[in-house]
């Protein structure tokens, strides 16, 4: 008898929570406990085709060597958006198809021969050897880490520990695989939006592999609309092209054809392997880059800050570590080799007990498609059938009691007494798939752990020297409890809500509501967007719907005019995406103003673009790109106000508000034609002509519009929505227009009251004396390009700390000069007002 029969037939219920049971548990109720570890047994079918086995003895027939054969579940690919869109032969290349699109890289390769052969060109870069040579990468990337590390610590600064740590791990796999950095450690925010699409992608892996349709629906959208609607994406796909330009210029320049070069970079070694030219084709180059860079980044980053968790909670084991560093390393501030740590015992157990208690990769599934494999129990022996997907999941399995006894304590002295235990380790898989990367993995995990805990303590400890402290963090940050393509953590949460809503709805509830929250408050998200055109359109049409056939012909005219200029100047600032700053136009713009030497200084740059910061830009943190002329992020229009859409801004408040003051006053005039209607045919007993209101109490008043509201509350209602919403817009129009003639932005304003708070308080002085010569000679072309710019000042300001002036100076004729205190924002001049008109024709028809 086959195992699937056998799980076919035994399908009661009584038998879930059996720990010594072969059974067959409805697919969600299954795959529920097996992934909480709930449930122990042996083996539980997760779904009509997958077999999840929680067999330690079973571990070699599911990762066998390379002698037995071993393919990729054919629905796994598609969690990395790959699909294969035909069933061929295992003897034959499989070419996993979206479209147009090819997803052949070797994570995704199903037949076990195609991924032998397109594995082994990149198996000697990641070799031990090879990783240990003296110029490691990894080394110079720690150096810069701790770096950051020691600054933070400095100004007393929070770090965000995983995200500077998946800065380090990706700084390390592009230089190393592609032979740049990605430079995302010099990044102020070490490129959070990244690894927040990162995060947002694993989320929604698993709907990928179920639902077939799903990714290449995914694939087949256009990068613009996918950042719409997830638009921390626009930073993943920044990188993606990033990484086709590497690709494009290595195979443009045929630099790979140079013998020097050979090894040079994975991408090198790739194009120069005996691999078939079909195999080295851009397409699928592109597909290794990209899949070296996920699997390299956020796997390692991830298990290095659960394990710095668990020391910085458990204070003893790190003093026990400590100790073992401080005779290995007696300079703190060296940093370690590979060979000078790998060989620490207790360092060594540590990282064994983080990789078994906080595992990353999720279930692993093999199928043996010319084999049956034997599972062996007490009581009979059962056959997997050939071609049968058995998977073996990292959490659960290193969780397994009979193996590793209290099993949820982080206690890295099981390993001291048993360091054989190593082979229950599979969270970087087994067999002829484990993990490419995994030297590389263990490398990064021995060196940051030995370099973060050679110099630095706990806080609240008795030893001297800088400590660490945990900030706001606690185990359910770390606690690897959801199942996707990796196993994640869950954002803290009101326990009371944790408990509450794990009874009531298995933990739905409150990860919606963190991610709702979340996505409305730090997103830049259309949800505003669609409420306010729905509101608009449905508002316009319900009313012209309404009151067509009562409207005079001129204002049927107005009306469909004036109702569709604000919808069409939101879709213009909607879409304006000019103002953006990127490399190719980055140089127009550093021409457009010039700098004021107030408000903005030259030689600043964007630590998050990498680039110097045009005058009058800002880098938006919500759209995450640089903005020319920047003014305000708009919810409204989900979209950055800046140099070359803040004209149709300013259109689509006018229009708005003209609309609203209009749709206000029509539904007066059709509702007060009513009442002088009703009122001469029923008040004081016969008709009248005077207007209806007239000798009427305020109670009366009241009344009769109240039952004119009532008798048309289509009309009526729009009407007073336009009413009470007509103010507002009318104010932020009027605000923007102020704005114009001040010659000024909303984000400069705020910039001035910083100005003059520190006027008030006495801190701000002026350059006083001759000036020609004294700055232009000092000015640096590169970062202070010439502008044509009507005004020029060579005005200075000095904000000092403690309201002393500096030292008096001598400017360039050797007359004296001297700084004098500010009194007012009246004595300091605003270059970039030029006057209303002059402020008029910048907006509608910038530089």
């Amino acid at each position: 008898m086959t195992l699937l029969t056998a799980l076919e037939e035994n399908i009661s219920l009584d038998s879930v929570f059996n720990p010594s049971s072969l059974i067959l548990a409805p697919v969600a109720v299954a795959a529920y406990l097996v992934i909480l570890g709930v449930y122990r047994g042996p083996v539980v079918r997760i779904n009509p085709h997958e077999l999840h086995f929680n067999a330690p003895d079973f571990i070699d027939e599911i990762f066998a060597g390379p002698s037995r054969t071993r393919d990729k579940y054919k629905w796994m690919p598609r969690m990395a958006l790959s699909k294969c869109r035909k069933q061929v032969k295992y003897s034959e290349p499989t070419v996993l198809m979206i479209g147009e699109k090819v997803r052949q890289s070797t994570v995704s390769t199903i037949p076990h021969d195609l991924h032998r052969r397109r594995r082994a060109p990149m198996g000697k870069y990641f070799s031990k050897s090879n990783i240990r040579r003296p110029d490691s990468t990894v080394q110079e990337n720690l150096a810069k880490f701790l770096e950051r590390l020691e600054n933070c610590r400095s100004s007393g600064e929070v770090i965000p520990l995983t995200n500077a740590l998946r800065a380090l791990t990706c700084d390390i796999i592009t230089s190393y695989s592609y032979g740049t950095s990605s430079g995302f450690l010099s990044r102020e925010d070490y490129n959070a939006p990244l690894w927040e699409a990162i995060y947002s992608f694993i989320k929604f892996a698993h709907w990928f592999m179920h639902i077939g349709w799903l990714g290449p629906l995914m694939e087949a959208l256009p990068n613009k609309v996918s950042a719409s609607m997830s638009p921390n994406l626009a930073s993943l796909f920044r990188m993606e092209d990033q990484l086709d330009i590497q690709i494009q210029e290595i195979l443009e320049s045929k630099s790979y054809q140079d013998p020097r070069n050979s090894g040079k970079t994975i991408l090198h070694g790739l194009l120069n392997s005996d691999l078939p030219d079909s195999e080295k084709a851009a397409s699928r180059l592109r597909q290794e880059a990209r899949l070296l860079f996920l699997a390299g980044t956020d796997t390692t980053a991830t298990t290095l800050a659960s394990i710095i968790y668990c020391l910085l909670s458990n204070p003893s084991i790190l003093d026990r570590l400590k100790d073992e560093l401080v005779n290995a390393m007696p300079d703190p501030d060296a940093l370690p080799t590979g060979a000078q740590v790998e060989h620490l015992p207790y360092l060594t157990a540590i990282i064994q007990e983080g990789l078994r208690i906080h595992p990353v990769a999720a279930r692993m599934t093999r199928v043996a498609p010319d084999e049956d494999l034997h599972f062996h129990t007490p009581t009979k022996d059962w056959v997997v059938p050939k071609g049968t997907p058995m998977t073996m999941s990292a959490r659960p399995f290193q969780r397994h009691p009979d193996i590793f006894p209290d099993p949820t304590t982080f206690k890295p002295e099981r390993w001291l007494g048993n360091p054989r235990l190593d082979k229950y380790l599979i969270g970087f898989s087994k067999g002829t798939r484990a993990c490419l990367g995994i030297n590389l993995a263990y490398q990064e995990l021995y060196l940051v752990l030995a370099s973060v805990f050679r110099k630095y303590n706990v806080a609240g400890g008795s030893d001297r020297g800088p400590k660490l402290a945990l900030y706001e963090t606690s185990d359910r940050d770390v606690a690897m409890v959801t199942d996707m393509m990796a196993w994640l953590p869950v954002a803290g949460i009101p326990e009371l809500l944790i408990q509450t809503d794990g009874i009531c709805t298995g933990g739905r509830l409150s990860k919606y509501l963190r991610l709702s929250f979340d996505y409305l408050i730090n997103r830049n998200h259309p949800v505003i967007l669609i409420l306010y055109l729905v509101l608009l359109v449905g508002s316009e049409t319900l009313f012209i719907y309404t009151s067509w056939s009562n409207l005079p012909t001129i204002h049927k005219a107005f009306t469909l005019c004036s109702s569709l200029a604000p919808i069409f100047f939101t879709y213009k600032a909607v879409l304006s995406s000019s103002s953006t700053i990127t490399p190719r136009n980055h140089r127009q713009k550093m021409h457009s103003y010039p700098y004021d030497h107030v408000l903005y200084q030259p030689g600043q740059i964007c630590r998050t673009c990498n680039f110097l910061k045009p005058a009058r830009s800002k880098h938006c943190s919500v759209c995450n790109v640089c903005v020319a002329k920047h003014d305000h992020h708009c919810a409204w229009v989900m979209n950055c106000i800046g140099q070359d859409n803040i004209s149709h801004f300013l259109c689509m408040l006018l229009s708005l508000s003209l609309v609203l003051t209009y749709g206000a006053y029509l539904s007066y005039s059709l509702l007060s034609k009513q009442l002088q209607q009703r009122a001469s045919g029923q008040l004081d007993g016969g008709p009248r002509n005077e207007h209806w209101s007239t000798g009427l109490s305020w109670s009366r008043y009241a009344a009769l519009w109240s039952w004119a509201l009532a008798q048309d509350f289509h009309i009526g209602g729009i009407g007073l929505l336009a009413l009470l919403t007509a103010p507002l817009a009318w104010t932020m129009f009027l605000y923007h227009v102020y704005l114009v003639w001040a010659g000024t932005t909303t984000n400069e304003s705020s910039k001035w009251s910083e100005w003059k708070e520190s006027i008030e308080e006495g801190l701000v002085y002026k350059w006083v004396g001759t000036t020609n010569g004294v700055f232009a000679e000092s000015r640096d072309l590169e970062t202070e390009p010439p502008v044509d710019w009507p005004v020029h000042s060579p005005q200075r300001l000095f904000r000092s700390e403690d309201g002393q002036p500096p030292v008096t100076s001598t400017d360039a004729g050797g007359i004296a000069a001297s700084w004098q205190p500010v009194r007012g924002l009246y004595e300091i001049e605003n270059l970039y007002d030029l006057g209303f008109w002059d402020n008029l024709k910048d907006v509608f028809w910038p530089v």
